[in-house]
This record gives structure tokens, sequence and C-alpha cells, in this order.
């Protein structure tokens, strides 16, 4: 059970460091942003927003689809069992973030591409996960018996 949850909590770490800094990045990218993007009041916010040039929104849903994707890839790398349903926490939580901002903060209709790449990268996240460590057999299993030393010469 501890490396599920050590599992979950190193996807969900690095799905937000792989968020914080491509939005970083973005914002690095766009120099200086309008100052009304702190503001309180929605109609402002909301002209600020309608500011920003696109490259914004794309780095947005980018960094969005990759932190997903990469918390995923971890989680399932690292979890026992359970190795589809804790990726798919990971990314039911960033979709779900997603959602909340999209509502929150009125958005261009790009930005609402992103409720569509954030499971398809969780999946295709997880999916790779199994691909790179498959689960071993369940059951009982044979052993070598040339590895004990019991093999017939």
């Amino acid at each position: 059970m501890l490396p599920n949850i050590a599992g979950f909590f190193a996807g969900l770490f690095v799905a937000m460091a792989l968020i914080a800094g491509i939005e970083l990045g973005g914002f690095a990218l766009l120099g200086e942003l309008p100052e009304d993007l702190q503001s309180p009041d929605p109609q402002v916010m909301q002209a600020a927003v309608a500011k920003l040039p696109t490259i914004a929104f794309v780095m947005l849903i980018a960094a969005y689809t990759v932190g997903s994707f990469g918390g995923a890839l971890v989680a399932g790398l690292i979890c026992r069992s359970g190795r589809l349903v804790f990726p798919a926490l990971i990314g039911a939580l960033i979709w779900g973030s997603t959602l909340y901002w999209l509502l929150k903060i009125p958005s261009p209709l790009l930005v609402w591409f992103s409720l569509l790449t954030v499971p398809l990268a969780t999946v295709a996240g997880a999916l790779l996960a199994l691909v790179l460590r498959p689960s071993p057999l369940p059951g009982i299993q044979p052993y070598d018996m040339r590895k004990k030393g019991m093999a017939c010469k």
C-alpha cells in the first residue's frame, strides 16, 4: 500500500511541477503581463485575458497536457497495484482543476480544448507506464531450478 500512496503523491508532485514550470516558461516568453490579471473584478480580469496573445493559451494547454502525462507516467511506474487507478486519479484532479479555472476565469474557446487533451494525455502516460514496467503475472510462478543449483546435469 505504501508504494501506491508514494506513487500517487510522486505523480501529483511531478504533474504540478511540470504545470508550474511550463506556465512560468510561458510567462517568460510573454514578457510583461497585464496588471489587470490580478484584479478581483471578473469583468476587468476578462478584459485582461482578452488582451493576451494566443501563445499564452497554447502554453496553458501544453502545461496541463504535459503535466497530466508526466504525473500519470510517474504514478503508473511507482504504484504496484491499481496501476491505472492512481494515474486516473491524478488525471481527474488535473481535469477538475482545469474545469474549475475555465469556469472561474472566462477564457477563449481554444483553452477549452484542454478538457480533451488532459484525459488523453493521462491515458497515454498510464499506458506507457504499463509498457515500460509490465505487471508480473498473478499467482504462483515456477522458478528456474538452474538458479537454485537444483537442475539435472
